[in-house]
């Protein structure tokens, strides 16, 4: 399967939403895990020639969002490729764009979205005990961490959401 990671543009200070690093370290613990993925990263946005998201089984976004979110001037070319059935992932500030056109289509694409003035985002140590029965979290164990946590979600309402982690500041 192919793996096409899109690293947003540089926009914070050092050591502070590095899209092409977290892109590049995921790329390379796809590539060497032997489960037949073959993992590409992209950078600055938008593939240069998007003819490579054609041959892609699955998109995975780790940019800026909210109006600069790189998706939002690709909602058709988007939108062509789900149809197609490739999958679609977003990770971190890459989850959050704007009410309308891009919130309905991540709605359809992923499920959910962090939506302005009604999703939250603050730094809390989350403490997470319990998961779900579900292979995403097969083997993980009770742990703590202090991360700047995205809830109170905007998903759509008739989607089987299965929450993962559960916990309140």
């Amino acid at each position: 399967k192919k793996v096409a990671l899109i690293a947003g543009k540089p926009s914070h200070g050092y050591g502070a939403h590095e899209h092409r690093a977290g892109c590049m370290l995921l790329a390379e613990a796809l590539n060497s895990a032997n489960i037949g993925v073959e993992a590409t990263v992209y950078t600055n946005g938008w593939p240069e020639d998007e003819s490579v998201l054609d041959q892609a089984d699955s998109i995975l976004i780790y940019a800026d969002g909210g109006g600069g979110h790189p998706f939002n001037s690709k909602l058709d070319r988007l939108k062509a490729l789900e149809n197609r059935g490739i999958g679609m992932v977003c990770i971190h500030y890459g989850v959050e764009v704007p009410k309308g056109p891009s919130g309905e289509a991540f709605l359809n694409w992923t499920g959910g979205y962090f939506e302005t003035d009604w999703s939250v985002n603050p730094h809390w140590t989350g403490t997470f005990k319990e998961f779900p029965a579900h292979p995403i979290s097969n083997g993980v164990k009770p742990f703590r961490v202090n991360d700047e946590w995205y809830y109170h979600m905007r998903f759509d309402e008739n989607a089987d959401v299965i929450p993962v982690l559960k916990d309140l500041p």
